[in-house]
């Protein structure tokens, strides 16, 4: 009885593998890019508005706060996007157990997490703009005509650039390129209580992680025009080179809380477990007040909270042989897409002495929503989605050592 055994184990765990690549591609018949450029030209600070305002993709009718701004594309074109991701995230963590009367367990850790983090995102676009019969009734439907118009008012002073762009085709590219590094640091508490020799019940808790973050960012954006049905160029293609730039800021990751229950039998172990993650927890700081709220009002939006479950068995085949398998359905933590994610696994686990070897292959299945780019939910046309399936197959190898 009383205060048994103090123990102090120091580890290092890569946590987070972020190698990943996505394509996809379909004709839409709705929506173009554009439209999300329209939208975003309100913005006067907005270099997605100012890209399609200057190229040609966005037109606009009316002035100061009467602005109205439109897409010129024609809503049947051919969008394709690729995405990769690169990277990896570890932790090197102390931790801190003890043990009262072998009924009561306590454990506790320090972590220093790091993260690198790189992706490569490419956006391209072919369709064709609309023809001056089409422009000309819309501007109508208006009530402002033709007067005034880059496109169709031949004393408009822009009016050479931009009437030559009416009804031929496009190719629009986006790229950018983001490296993120970060390193933070946390704590985990955990209680293990034994009401009997077979149960075991335990409660945990993982403070957020707070990072000190800096990330690289660059993009690019390339229109070309060309005559209808042609490839014989029209006008000089519009490019807004790479502008590369660096930002430092802070970022909380969400809390975690985890309950637990075992049996341990006299050959084996069943568990399950609960855990509970607020992503809406999460936080973005900077030194721009204004900028902050509004990572603030996006995360509201976009996140929530979301319930894990899992359950695990092994069975020892001898004292030093034994085998596992194991369970684990993620709950989705985004408020307006569906995801879902299940992992399946199987181990072999050998023990001689005060050493291990752990074995583990695990299978790793998720659903979810992507989107080339967002519309407002009232917009006339919804945001285009890709449902995407993805597979991945681990194998983990474990070395340890008592002492």
């Amino acid at each position: 009885t009383g205060w048994l055994n103090f123990n102090v184990g120091i580890g290092y765990n890569k946590t987070n593998s972020f190698y990943s690549k996505l394509t996809y591609q379909g004709n839409n018949t709705e929506s173009s890019v554009a439209d999300m450029m329209g939208i975003e030209a309100y913005d006067a600070n907005s270099i997605f508005g100012d890209f399609g305002l200057e190229s040609g993709l966005v037109d606009f009718a009316g002035s100061g706060a009467n602005t109205t701004y439109y897409p010129m594309t024609v809503p049947d074109n051919t969008q394709r996007v690729f995405n990769q991701t690169r990277g990896s995230q570890s932790e090197t963590n102390i931790s801190f157990g003890a043990n009262y009367s072998n009924k009561l367990y306590l454990g506790a850790s320090v972590g220093i997490s790091t993260m690198d983090y790189r992706t490569n995102h490419v956006y391209q676009e072919d369709g064709y703009l609309i023809d001056a019969a089409t422009l000309t009734d819309f501007r109508n439907q208006l009530g402002v005509g033709t007067a005034g118009s880059r496109f169709l008012d031949p004393t408009h002073p822009d009016y050479q650039n931009y009437n030559k762009y009416l009804n031929t085709d496009y190719q629009y590219d986006y790229e950018n390129w983001t490296e993120t590094r970060g390193t933070g640091v946390n704590v985990k508490l955990g209680v293990i209580y034994r009401p009997t020799d077979i149960i075991r019940i335990g409660v945990s808790a993982t403070t957020p992680t707070w990072y000190n973050m800096s990330s690289d960012f660059s993009d690019f954006f390339e229109v070309r025009n060309y005559e209808a049905n042609s490839t014989t160029p029209v006008g000089d293609p519009l490019t807004y080179p790479e502008d590369p730039y660096t930002y430092d800021y802070n970022f909380r990751s969400p809390y975690r809380l985890n309950g637990g229950i075992a049996a341990v039998l006299s050959k084996g172990l069943i568990s399950a477990d609960i855990e509970f993650i607020d992503y809406a927890s999460m936080k973005i700081t900077t030194d721009d007040n204004a900028l902050d709220m509004q990572y603030a009002d996006d995360i509201s939006a976009t996140y929530q909270g979301a319930v894990n479950l899992k359950v695990g068995a092994e069975y020892m085949i001898t004292p030093q042989f034994m085998i596992r398998g194991g369970y684990n359905h993620s709950g989705n933590p985004y408020k307006n897409l569906d995801y879902s994610a299940q992992t399946i696994s199987g181990g072999l686990g050998y023990r001689i002495g005060n050493y291990y070897i752990d074995a583990t292959y695990q299978n790793w299945r998720q659903k979810y929503d992507t989107f080339p780019y967002s519309l407002p939910a009232d917009y006339e046309v919804s945001t285009p989605i890709a449902k995407v399936t993805n597979t991945r197959n681990n194998v983990f190898l474990t070395f340890g050592a008592k002492f």
